[in-house]
């Protein structure tokens, strides 16, 4: 995709990607035991989201900050190459403070979506569902990425701009930014449809695109409305 440079745009995008990569890297420098005395980054364990944590106990602090912890190195790059690609176009047409505050609530989203899912016996295999007695175990299931952030910004561009052209790496083909955004509509439903490894993970990533989608219909509903008036 190429767009008219916004340098306002592309402050935003660049603090957004600095802030997940020194908290990746502090992660992979400061790590704790877990309760197994297996390493784990210290972000993890206070930032990632769960609903016991989040709602149960509290710390309602983590549907933010899980939006900038990351798993691995292969989680975290395709997350920023997304968000560089997609991000300034969209943050150039809606202004900085409309689209932090669109891309942090489409992260909120899909935690939410993801959890409500999982509470519904969904994205969640059998035999995980039973490993606690006295607390489900959807609640317990931390979830960590800006993924759900980032499919929002990605329904965002294919309202904006659905002629625009992605260049995909792999595999190496061309398509329209619509296409591209209903092709990973389709995989995440696919996924949590089938309950395939990471359905959960898919529920966050199908909420965010959806609040995405819901945010922008609006958006040109009122510019419609906005146009008849004049």
């Amino acid at each position: 995709m190429s767009f008219t440079r916004d340098v306002e745009a592309d402050r935003i995008i660049k603090g957004l990607i600095a802030i997940n990569v020194v908290v990746f890297v502090f992660g992979l420098m400061r790590q704790v035991p877990n309760m197994g005395g297996e390493p784990v980054p210290l972000p993890m364990v206070y930032g990632s989201y769960s609903f016991e944590d989040c709602f149960d106990l509290g710390e309602y602090w983590r549907l933010i900050t899980y939006q900038f912890v990351h798993a691995d190195m292969g989680h975290i790059l395709f997350n920023m190459i997304a968000l560089w690609i997609f991000g300034r176009a969209v943050c150039s047409m809606m202004g900085a403070f409309r689209f932090l505050l669109f891309y942090l609530g489409c992260g909120v989203v899909g935690a939410l979506f993801s959890s409500l899912l999982m509470s519904q016996g969904l994205c969640m295999r059998e035999e995980l569902a039973a490993l606690s007695e006295y607390i489900p175990f959807w609640k317990m299931i931390p979830m960590v990425g800006a993924s759900g952030s980032i499919y929002g910004v990605i329904a965002a561009a294919a309202v904006m701009f659905p002629y625009a052209r992605v260049a995909l790496w792999f595999p190496p083909i061309e398509m329209s930014v619509r296409t591209f955004a209903l092709v990973v509509l389709a995989v995440a439903l696919v996924v949590i449809a089938m309950n395939w490894n990471n359905a959960g993970g898919e529920a966050g990533h199908l909420g965010g695109m959806l609040c995405g989608f819901a945010v922008m219909g609006i958006w040109v509903l009122y510019r419609k409305l906005t146009w008849n008036r004049r």
